[in-house]
This record gives C-alpha cells, structure tokens and sequence, in this order.
C-alpha cells in the first residue's frame, strides 16, 4: 500500500520521555500511521558532515495522500496536550522520489535497526543529474551490502517547526531540499562501497564541494503499527506477542521523475 512518510526531528528533555512518546501514540492512533521513534548515534563521520541537532526522530508512515498542508495541520503538537518547556518539532513532509529496495525488503523491514538519513542540495542546475547519478550508481552499489534493506530518496514539500511554544512555517531558504533515508539490520556500515563512491568520478562531479549535506545515524527505539497503535512494538513483535502492523512497501524501484 503506497504510503505518504513525514520526518519530525525532536528535542525532549529526558524527564518529558513520557510526554514524546504519548505524543507519537496519539498522532499514529489519529492518523493511522506507523511511527518509528529513532535516537541519534554517533557514526565517525561526524568531523566530515554536518549532523542535526535534534537527538531524536519520528518516522511517521500515513496512508497515501497529496495534500501536505492538511497532513501538516493534524499532526501539528495538540493544544491540550501540554508540551514541557524545551520542546522542539522540526517537521518535514516528503514527497517519494525513488525507492531502491533488497528482493526480501517485505520479509525484512521489521528488522530494520537503524536508519541513516541525509539532507542534502545539489548545485543549482545539478539537480536531475545529480540524482540521476545517486539513483544510478550510488543507491544500487549500496543496496548490495548485506546490512542494506532500502534507500529511499524523497523530496521535500513542506515543513514546519514547533518551539517555544509556537507552531510556525519552517523556513529552509538555507537548508536542503532532498531527503535519503536508507535502512539497516546492522550498525555496520558499507565502508567498501562508501570508498569506492568516495573515490568515483561522479562524487567529485556533484558532491564533492559542490552540495550542501548533512546527516545522521538513527538507532531505531520503538515502533507503533497500525493495528496496535497504542501499542509498542519493539524488535518486531507487539507487547501480547502479535507482529507488528508496518505498512507493505511501495512499488519497487520506481522510475526517476524530472526535478520541479
């Protein structure tokens, strides 16, 4: 079932855990999503590419839909929902570009441990080649790696940030407008192949001083499904034992559109 997938970066005081998680619980209830609740880890690349500053991250699964801004508008932090003093939501809304995808990808998804997710903005006018490049060569050299289940590549549509209190239009003027997301069994990285991208032609072509990017490694804590939202799901299974409710991935390896 094709899906519409939202990124939310948090800030919690550790003393509000209680608080962030009831808040993903509701939202995933409200809007029969999944929700996948991700802490950052340090990955050694950290002196090489900028990292966000949020320690955690929501990946949110919807059923499919194209209006954003209504999206955005239900998912919004709740009135009554008391936010602790700190809290920040720094929301994005992706459109699906491209999907590449292990065979089992269905088999293993609810193995994922962790996510590594980078932002990124080619050099104006690079765009289409720049993915086309990412989508051709990068992608599938790391879909190879045996800790790799996916990569999903996605637009950025919308985005807003919650703090202080104060729902508000995020600004990106300066940020980035595309989003990688690629998902692992392990925390083991495709060192091999990151060397041989590293080192390729087309890296010093579009990368290489020529885009801005950053990213982060996520260790996957806990998951709501869709059956059981208010349910925790951790290490695949629900707290009475049942698998979990993820949403059934959508078309493989989906062909690459022009860049609007």
């Amino acid at each position: 079932m094709p899906t519409t997938r939202a990124i939310v970066l948090t800030d919690v005081p550790d003393v509000d855990e209680a608080w962030h998680h009831k808040q993903i619980a509701s939202t995933a209830s409200r809007l029969s999503a999944t929700a996948q609740l991700c802490e950052k880890e340090q990955n050694g690349f950290e002196d090489i590419v900028k990292a966000f500053e949020e320690q955690y991250m929501t990946l949110y699964d919807f059923p499919e839909t194209t209006d954003l801004a209504a999206l955005e508008q239900r998912i919004r932090v709740e009135d009554d929902s008391t936010p602790p003093k700190g809290v920040r939501f720094d929301a994005r809304f992706l459109e699906e570009i491209r999907r590449v995808e292990t065979d089992d990808y269905a088999e293993r998804k609810s193995q994922t441990k962790v996510h590594i997710v980078t932002y990124f903005r080619p050099r104006k006018g690079t765009e289409e080649a720049t993915l086309a490049w990412l989508c051709a060569e990068v992608y599938p050299a790391l879909i190879n790696d045996p800790n790799m289940i996916s990569v999903l590549v996605y637009k950025v549509s919308h985005s807003t940030l919650f703090a202080d209190g104060v729902q508000q239009k995020a600004d990106f003027e300066e940020g980035c407008d595309f989003v990688s997301v690629f998902e692992m069994t392990s925390d083991e990285l495709p060192w091999e192949a990151l060397v041989i991208m590293g080192q390729s032609e087309g890296w010093g072509e579009f990368m290489d001083g020529c885009t801005r990017w950053c990213g982060v490694q996520f260790a996957v804590k806990q998951t709501w499904g869709t059956s059981e939202v208010d349910t925790p799901i951790v290490n695949g299974k629900t707290a009475n034992g049942t698998a979990n409710g993820h949403v059934a991935a959508g078309d493989h390896a989906a062909a690459l559109p022009a860049v609007q």
